[in-house]
């Protein structure tokens, strides 16, 4: 998906949504427009190499940055990652962990 438009229920538009992504597939920026067709927000995303994101950022519309969220990941032997942390303005906010069972 490259662009995503919603709606409200007079068919009249209410937001714009924009997608870019990096030669593996995976999204590195989205952009938010107004009903008017203006810029709100854009969203950056980074990669670590097992493809998971481990930063997303926030900008404005004139591209100063709203907010910035971060990931760790904790991964086992199988290179899948068992425990993400999401870290805002340098404070651990939540922690996911799973349990991956294995056949043989």
């Amino acid at each position: 998906m490259i662009e995503n438009k919603s709606y409200n229920s007079e068919l009249k538009l209410q937001k714009k949504f924009t997608f870019i992504y990096n030669d593996k597939g995976f999204k590195i920026e989205n952009y938010i427009y107004s009903n008017e067709d203006k810029l709100e927000k854009k969203n950056t995303y980074i990669y670590d190499s097992q493809n998971n994101v481990i930063e997303e950022s926030c900008f404005d519309s004139v591209n100063a940055l709203l907010y910035k969220t971060e990931y760790k990941y904790e991964y086992d032997s199988q290179n899948n990652w068992i425990k993400k942390i999401k870290i805002s303005e340098g404070k651990a906010i939540s922690v996911v962990e799973r349990k991956i069972e294995y056949f043989e």
